[in-house]
């Protein structure tokens, strides 16, 4: 059978928060599942523009930007949604939102099912999420069923200016550890100069 990137399912998605130490350091806590996945929709703003000389275009200069994600689940507890937007949660258990709240930086991590039955990975590595937009709608005499859906902007990273990470199972060089560890911490790039 031949190597097919088509994707055929979404699964697995988990956030980690990034952890700001004294001294400059960046770490990630133990990622955690953020919800039953429906859909994630992922896109890089990208610009390019051609220079011409001697009447002919002779070069295009790209630049990428932010990464947009759109997240759409079952649900979202508000435990998460407190965590991943900064908000507060009171004794009674009862998430406040405040003009104050900051949401924190956070990772992002998925695999989706190839059509050959193979996984691929992503991580993305510094973003934050922003309060989403609640609809509520009146029963109707029949199942209509509301999903939660969360959008973030990711952005590159401090130590390194890396913003996304992806691999296949069938990629040359892929080791199963890789995909075994991918939920257990977030993936560090392993780069030789």
């Amino acid at each position: 059978m031949g190597k097919e990137s088509g994707t055929v399912s979404l699964k697995d998605v988990h956030y980690a928060l990034l952890n700001y130490g004294t001294d400059g350091t960046v770490t990630y806590g133990t990622p955690k599942k953020f919800a039953p996945a429906i859909e994630a929709k992922v896109s890089q703003a990208t610009d390019q523009q051609v220079q011409y000389a001697d009447d002919a275009a002779v070069e295009i200069s790209t630049a990428e930007g932010e990464i947009s994600v759109d997240f759409t689940a079952l649900d979202i507890s508000n435990a998460t949604l407190a965590e991943v937007l900064g908000k507060k949660v009171d004794n009674n258990g009862v998430m406040l939102s405040s003009s104050e709240d900051i949401p924190p930086y956070v990772a992002l991590m998925f695999r989706s099912r190839k059509g050959n039955g193979k996984y691929r990975y992503v991580v993305l590595y510094k973003g934050r999420f922003a309060s989403p937009e609640e609809n509520y709608v009146t029963k109707q005499g029949k199942a209509d069923t509301q999903n939660a859906s969360i959008s973030g902007i990711f952005v590159k990273r401090d130590k390194d200016n890396y913003m996304k990470g992806r691999v296949d199972e069938d990629d040359t060089g892929y080791l199963p550890t890789t995909g075994d560890n991918w939920f257990k911490n977030v993936y560090e790039p392993v780069v030789t100069p």
